[in-house]
């Protein structure tokens, strides 16, 4: 069964579910991105390999005569092959690749200097027919999908947005599988994935979550308080020796107003004759 059929599947599996829960469930999914995520991932630029841009010959002879000598399959010099590596805007780290690649001739770096036979006018030549392919085809992707590709939330985004929308605050991100995360970010769509299984995750999350919102709107629970005492919640009472507060001042908690500006004292430090 392939993914949009498992989806289809899923969310129409509500013989048991009320018309309003089930609209309820149904636009979670959608708020959730899953919906839009499912059926982006299976749409891509280019369809096949036969279909992928392919460069302009004089940039091929450019890099044939000054890159491949040293980035080819059997070299790889900067563990970087430039004979397999594919101009194709639908694969991120090729495209970086390719872009690092434009800027390091921009800048002189290559090809190294003392084996360099490029003149300016050739380099200058190569770098506008090479940023006018790459900005060419991004302009296709782009119109194509928009500038920003669709994704899902995250775990924590899906949890925030369920406890805000149902009014609820069970826990949901433990119960869903660790998201896979690019340059230390979760949310980027192309790092992104989704299965049957996380669809199926989130979908229980939602339920357990409507659970929670319908049984809390049947079943009113009474307003939990607590007093707090100063003592509870001042900092270092004895001592006062933390200034953001609260204090403890004759069995009250108090807090100072602040600029937010910290002080500090700097050692002194010095500077060798030479710099």
């Amino acid at each position: 069964m392939s993914l949009l059929n498992r989806f289809a599947w899923a969310i129409t599996d509500f013989c048991s579910l009320s018309a309003r829960r089930f609209q309820i469930r149904l636009h979670l999914i959608r708020i959730a991105g899953l919906a839009t995520f499912t059926w982006a991932t299976a749409t891509l630029a280019y369809a096949s390999v036969n279909e992928l841009p392919s460069f302009n010959q004089r940039i091929i002879q450019f890099l044939d005569l000054n890159c491949y000598e040293c980035h080819n399959e059997v070299d790889r010099k900067g563990s970087l092959d430039l004979t397999s590596l594919p101009f194709n805007p639908d694969d991120a780290a090729a495209m970086n690749l390719w872009s690092l690649v434009h800027d390091r001739v921009r800048d002189g770096e290559m090809p190294p200097e003392e084996d360099s036979l490029v003149e300016d006018d050739e380099r200058a030549d190569f770098l506008a027919i090479f940023e006018d392919s790459i900005h060419t085809e991004f302009a296709k992707v782009q119109a194509k999908f928009g500038r920003v590709r669709s994704r899902r939330l995250n775990r924590v985004e899906f949890e925030n947005t369920i406890h805000d929308l149902l009014g609820v605050d069970i826990p949901i991100k433990d119960s869903l599988p660790e998201d896979p995360s690019q340059d230390s970010f979760s949310n980027i769509a192309e790092a992104q994935q989704i299965s049957h299984h996380l669809l199926q995750k989130y979908l229980e999350g939602i339920d357990i979550s409507l659970d929670e919102a319908f049984s809390r709107a049947h079943f009113q629970k009474p307003l939990l308080s607590r007093t707090l005492f100063p003592e509870e919640v001042t900092w270092n009472p004895e001592t006062r020796e933390n200034g953001r507060g609260p204090h403890l001042y004759d069995r009250h908690a108090l807090s100072f107003l602040t600029s937010g500006n910290y002080h500090r004292r700097m050692q002194p430090t010095k500077v060798d004759e030479t710099g």
